[in-house]
């Protein structure tokens, strides 16, 4: 998602706006929104990665998201601060916290690719199991395999600590260091010998929960509090 360049309050309100109507969504996990800045249009690039607990609820989504949802009187597609936007759901192959979600998850990676033709579910799961193992094993936070039958595309959702970022002098913001982060995916035979389509590293704006108001209901997390301030 694209948004035009906007006042940090306003980027603000929108979302936690939008929060307290999509965490509702029957059979939401979390959401992770992430957040970067062009630094030569200073256009937000936001959107988010949605975990839900079945496939059929995430397909839900997706067509209430793109077709029904109406605030104030403008559908979500139609609103004029989105410059460009799309949307699909994915069927999990995996997806598992490594580190602590309130504090360890600070910078989140998103990278697609269409899919081999000859790709199988079999591969799919056998792929995830290694890339478990080695995300783990290189200090990753957490890790989600997703694939997109109808479309044969794959994407890798990676999320880390700030202190796995390489300081780098000649960056023009801190959004440029992100991608010094090493690509887990480089390591996968079946990863990398896809056409990749996306690759994104940003920092993680908010983390969502359930809205079911209900007494343990968990307002959202701002790992970056500091990005308030750098829109």
């Amino acid at each position: 998602m694209l948004l035009e360049p906007s006042p940090p309050d306003q980027v603000i309100d929108l979302i936690d706006s939008d929060r307290k109507i999509m965490a509702r969504h029957p059979g939401l996990f979390l959401k992770l929104l992430p957040l970067y800045m062009d630094s030569d249009t200073s256009a937000v690039k936001t959107g988010g990665a949605y975990l839900f607990d079945t496939y059929e609820n995430a397909l839900a989504f997706d067509k209430w998201l793109m077709q029904e949802l109406v605030t104030d009187g403008v559908a979500y597609t139609e609103r004029e601060i989105l410059l460009e936007m799309s949307s699909s759901a994915w069927h999990v192959v995996g997806a598992h916290n490594l580190k602590d979600l309130y504090t360890q998850q600070t910078i989140m990676r998103v990278e697609d690719w269409q899919a081999p033709a000859a790709c199988t579910r079999e591969q799919l799961v056998t792929e995830w199991d290694r890339l478990l193992e080695q995300a783990s094993g290189a200090g990753y936070s957490a890790i989600w395999l997703l694939h997109d039958d109808e479309m044969r595309k794959l994407s890798l959702i990676t999320t880390f600590r700030p202190e796995m970022c390489q300081s780098n002098p000649d960056s023009k913001t801190v959004f440029s260091q992100l991608n010094s982060i090493p690509h887990i995916s480089d390591n996968s035979e079946l990863l990398s010998g896809a056409e990749k389509t996306f690759d994104r590293s940003s920092y993680i704006f908010n983390i969502w929960f359930p809205i079911t108001d209900s007494i343990n209901d968990q307002e959202a997390l701002w790992p970056n509090e500091f990005l308030i301030a750098e829109q």
